[in-house]
């Protein structure tokens, strides 16, 4: 009987905490989509419907909770001074540098630099900055890669020039030596060439995930 109990315990606690959680969430949507119809009185933005896609689109990105309590009540503040498309426009960047910046940092990361960008960017050019700035940061550090990709390159074809050379002929009865310690270099450029082109092709995907992301949406 009392392991029965036991068990049963921690699922009460699981439930409450679940519905507790649940409670706060209601408690948040409602105080932000009453302060979206405050502001579009007429219903002709549809603020409401907006905001409730774009915290979908991020759901997987950030944590949503901590994205309505922190960053709506910014964003709904900015939105008295945007037309529908701007606004749709800031959501849509918005949901660009979520995808960047939790692709490159991680969610947490993610949710903060969100958090700020909400504070300072007022409006659509506003947040574009930050986006520029991100795909700025994510081309520059594949660009790097690149170069090392390219130099890589270049060194590794070096060493099969040489290792070609030793094989010629009767020299290779005398080179066996100089070849294994080619072969060695070889494998281990390889595997750096993989690691590199690996974080390369991760970049690249970020870079235009969040380049064509921030672009939907504009005039």
């Amino acid at each position: 009987m009392s392991t029965a109990m036991e068990k049963a315990a921690p699922n009460r606690d699981r439930e409450r905490t679940q519905a507790e959680s649940d409670m706060l969430k209601e408690i948040v949507r409602s105080n932000w989509h009453s302060k979206l119809e405050i502001i579009d009185k007429a219903g002709t933005k549809n603020l409401a419907a907006e905001m409730e896609s774009h915290i979908l689109n991020i759901a997987d990105l950030v944590d949503a909770l901590d994205y309505e309590v922190f960053c709506v009540p910014n964003i709904i503040s900015h939105s008295k001074h945007m037309s529908k498309d701007e606004f749709g426009r800031y959501l849509r960047l918005m949901e660009a540098m979520a995808e960047g910046y939790s692709a490159i940092f991680g969610s947490d990361m993610a949710g903060l630099a969100l958090i700020g960008i909400s504070f300072k960017a007022k409006n659509a050019t506003g947040v574009e900055k930050y986006h520029k700035l991100l795909t700025s940061r994510i081309e520059s550090r594949a660009n790097k890669y690149h170069f090392s990709i390219e130099k890589g390159k270049k060194h590794m074809d070096g060493i099969y020039l040489r290792m070609r050379s030793y094989e010629r002929g009767f020299l290779r009865f005398f080179t066996r030596g100089k070849r294994e310690k080619l072969a060695k270099k070889i494998d281990r450029g390889l595997d750096r060439m993989r690691r590199l082109n690996g974080k390369y092709d991760r970049l690249s995907a970020i870079y235009r995930n969040v380049t064509v992301r921030g672009g939907r949406g504009r005039d």
